[in-house]
C-alpha cells in the first residue's frame, strides 16, 4: 500500500472502518434528483471529480451524459463493483476510479477536473475532517471549476449534537461556505442556492426529536489561485 492509501491517516481510519462495518448510513439506488435537475449547470462535456464516490448510480448517469468521471473512495469494495459494472467506460478511459485516502492522494495533471460533484463526501465526514477537506479538495480542480454540492441539514429540533448521529452528518450551507472560504488557494462565487424541505421517518432522527430536514443544492463557480 503506497502513501496515497496509508491507513495511519485519521480520515482513512474513520471512513474505511465505517465501510467495513456497514455503517455508511445511506446508499441511494436511484440517480439523485438534484443532480438530474442541476446537470445543465455543467457544460456539455468535461471531467467530474466525485470524492467518496462509493458505488453511486450517479456515476453511470454522468457517463451516459457524455462526461468523464474521476471517482475516488477509501474502500476497495465499491470501486471494484463499479469497475465490474462499468468496465467499458474504464477501458475507454471515460472512467478513472481510485481507491485511496483523499487527504493523501496527489492527483496527476491529467486527473484535474472541470467539475466537482459532492452529494456524499461532505456529509460523510465528521467536523474535524470536513475542515481538512475544505482546505484540500481544490487540488483535484483545474484552474476554473464548477461545482454542484448537495447538503443535508437536520439540526433544527435535534436533542443531541448531530456529530453523534452521522453519517450522514448535518451540514448547514452557511457552515460549508464558511469552511470553503478559509481555503486560501481558491475563490468562489455562489451561482445559485436552492433549499428543499422534507419530512423524515429515519428512526434515529425521530428518536432524537427530528422529523423534518432540509437539503440545500449549491452551484458554485470556483477559481484556483495557486495555479
Amino acid at each position: 500500500m503506497d502513501e496515497n492509501n496509508a491507513p495511519e491517516n485519521n480520515g482513512y481510519n474513520f471512513w474505511h472502518n465505517r465501510c467495513l462495518n456497514g455503517q455508511i448510513g445511506w446508499h441511494n439506488l436511484e440517480v439523485n434528483p438534484h443532480l438530474k435537475s442541476s446537470i445543465n449547470f455543467f457544460d456539455q462535456s468535461g471531467s467530474i471529480f466525485i470524492p467518496l464516490c462509493g458505488a453511486s448510480v450517479d456515476i453511470e448517469f454522468l457517463l451516459k451524459s457524455n462526461f468523464k468521471v474521476f471517482g475516488l473512495d477509501i474502500s476497495e469494495k465499491p470501486i471494484q463493483m463499479l469497475e465490474a459494472q462499468l468496465s467499458s467506460y474504464v477501458k475507454n478511459t471515460s472512467l478513472n476510479l481510485q481507491t485511496a485516502d483523499i487527504f493523501k492522494y496527489h492527483p496527476s495533471e491529467t486527473e484535474l477536473c472541470d467539475y466537482w460533484y459532492d452529494r456524499a463526501a461532505t456529509i460523510a465526514l465528521p467536523q474535524n475532517l470536513r475542515e481538512e477537506y475544505y482546505l484540500s479538495v481544490h487540488k483535484f480542480f483545474k484552474k476554473q471549476c464548477k461545482a454542484i454540492i448537495v447538503l443535508l441539514d437536520y439540526s433544527k429540533g435535534l436533542k443531541i449534537n448531530s456529530e453523534k448521529i452521522g453519517p450522514p452528518f448535518s451540514v448547514q450551507s452557511e457552515k460549508f461556505l464558511e469552511g470553503l472560504s478559509k481555503n486560501p488557494s481558491i475563490q468562489y462565487k455562489v451561482s445559485e442556492s436552492v433549499t428543499i424541505h422534507s419530512e423524515t421517518d429515519h428512526k434515529k432522527l425521530n428518536e432524537n426529536g427530528v422529523f423534518k430536514y432540509k437539503e440545500t443544492i449549491l452551484k458554485l463557480i470556483i477559481n484556483r489561485r495557486d495555479i
